[in-house]
């Protein structure tokens, strides 16, 4: 292992059968060569508020989130984790403040690291691009720092 993923284990229980039985579904980011063109992840659209920060008019949905990738656990029974990214108009959306977060401060560089990435487990296919309910609630700390790691693992070959 290298320093920078000695680094990123510090304090993090990685469980190694777990990782052992874990391949990429999809890298939808490697497949389709940017974040944005990666797919809408469902349930993660809702409609303009209003917001001049953002750039479609009230009336229209706003993409909250993209997946950006699928996680597929091959043990008993199989598992599916979905990794999603936050969008730039979420991340405005979370900051309504105008004043405290205008435009130009949200549209810097080093604002956009930090939009979150999450890994939720699937529960069943989406119904439709409004169901909210597909995905399970926050991962156990030692199963998610796990994917993390098979994540890290994965963009560092």
């Amino acid at each position: 292992m290298t320093t920078n993923s000695n680094q990123l284990l510090v304090g993090r229980k990685i469980d190694q059968e777990f990782l052992s039985k874990l391949e990429i579904g999809h890298d939808y980011v490697a497949e389709r060569g940017s974040e944005s063109k990666c797919p809408v992840t469902p349930g993660a659209i809702t409609k303009n508020p209003g917001d001049l920060r953002i750039n479609v008019t009230p009336s229209d949905k706003i993409v909250m989130a993209r997946t950006l990738a699928t996680i597929i656990y091959r043990g008993n029974p199989s598992r599916v984790f979905v990794v999603y990214r936050d969008t730039v108009d979420a991340q405005y959306m979370e900051s309504q403040d105008l004043i405290k977060f205008p435009k130009w401060l949200m549209d810097d560089p080093r604002k956009q690291q930090e939009r979150s990435i999450r890994i939720n487990e699937m529960l069943r296919p989406p119904k439709d691009e409004y169901d909210k309910d597909w995905l399970g609630d926050e991962l156990e700390d030692k199963i998610y720092d796990t994917l993390a790691y098979f994540l890290y693992l994965q963009r560092t070959k």
